[in-house]
């Protein structure tokens, strides 16, 4: 027959009696010591006991003693884990650091068993954003982005000038470039568009594409070496065409589809065409070059050739030639007549 009870604040799962005293395990509540003895009623209305508060519970039977309580429930008093080091309290709130992270009252977003505000405190979590979460965290969950995959979120970044963003989009130039969303042609690690805005690559022709990589994809030719295409050269006039063939002068002569036999760095043809060179022989050779090349004789030194042009046959010059002669003998023959008249 029971006589009396008490309804602790855990859950009880042991009890030890010794004297007027019960011991209870109550879990979550700890431990609990509870005075025994006559039913309560009938002390209360002996006199024999009060109960001041009115709760049921005889004064001398509210619990007098709470020992620290087992949160953890590993069968050790809190107090104990924490002075033996078996739980530890980075935070300093007397309750060991899993029972703080299992009841929400401290997070662990990277779920390594400290929680997060400690983790912050002592340096091994980084929150470059000051927002308060690890930065691991930030980029676990998505809010923050780490295109670049270095652990650091992209804000900070480019907040560090660890990396730039050139173009202003908010994003690491390594990411645009390595998403494809920026070309790098040059393979310089800047974004083209952000070459050619700053003028550290040319567009000569304006299509939007720097002129080393329009030639290094041989979109453009670039016959001199020097960097600028063709097409530009002649343009702008630093290259000469004087043939009117698309292809520098320089280019004619290196390639040898000119000559430039007196190396003044113009195609010969257009030596002879401007008349800045003779070709009184009309072999197609510049005069300069015949002497030098001793197949034509200069014996005045003028550099001009001595000979000239041989003229091609001629089926009627015989006929000419006597007409020419008959001619001549009448008018001789008139001559004396009217000598001797």
């Amino acid at each position: 027959m029971r006589v009396g009870g008490y309804d602790t604040t855990g859950t009880a799962s042991a009890v030890a009696v010794a004297g007027r005293y019960a011991y209870v395990a109550d879990e979550d509540g700890g431990l609990a010591v509870l005075r025994v003895g006559i039913p309560d009623e009938c002390d209360t209305g002996a006199g024999a006991s009060q109960d001041a508060n009115h709760n049921g519970i005889l004064d001398e039977c509210e619990p007098v003693v709470v020992i620290s309580p087992d949160c953890n429930r590993n069968c050790v008093l809190d107090e104990q884990d924490l002075a033996g080091g078996t739980s530890l309290d980075c935070n300093g709130n007397g309750i060991p650091d899993e029972c703080d992270i299992a009841a929400g009252t401290s997070l662990d977003c990277n779920q390594n068993g400290v929680p997060d505000d400690c983790d912050l405190a002592v340096g091994t979590s980084l929150d470059c954003n000051a927002n308060g979460i690890p930065d691991e965290c930030d980029i676990g969950g998505g809010t923050s982005l780490d295109c670049n995959g270095n652990g650091v979120p992209d804000e900070c970044d480019l907040a560090a000038g660890t990396s730039l963003d050139c173009n202003g989009n908010g994003i690491p130039d390594e990411c645009d470039i390595g998403a494809g969303t920026s070309l790098d042609c040059n393979g310089n690690g800047v974004p083209d568009e952000c070459d050619l805005a700053a003028g550290t690559s040319p567009d000569c022709d304006g299509n939007g594409i720097g002129d080393e990589c329009d030639i290094g994809a041989g979109t453009s030719q670039d016959c001199n070496g020097n960097g600028v295409p063709d097409a530009c050269d002649l343009a702008a006039g630093t290259s000469p065409d004087c043939n009117g063939n698309g292809i520098p002068d320089e280019c004619d002569i290196g390639g040898g589809t000119s000559l430039d036999c007196n190396g003044n760095g113009v195609p010969d043809e257009c030596d002879l065409a401007a008349g800045t060179s003779p070709d009184r022989n009309g072999n197609g050779i510049p005069d300069e070059c015949d002497i030098d090349a001793g197949t034509t004789p200069d014996a005045d030194g003028n550099g001009v050739a001595d000979e000239y042009p041989t003229r091609p046959p001629c089926a009627t010059c015989p006929l000419v030639a006597a007409s020419a002669l008959a001619a001549l003998a009448v008018g001789l023959c008139r001559t004396r007549r009217n000598t001797r008249g």
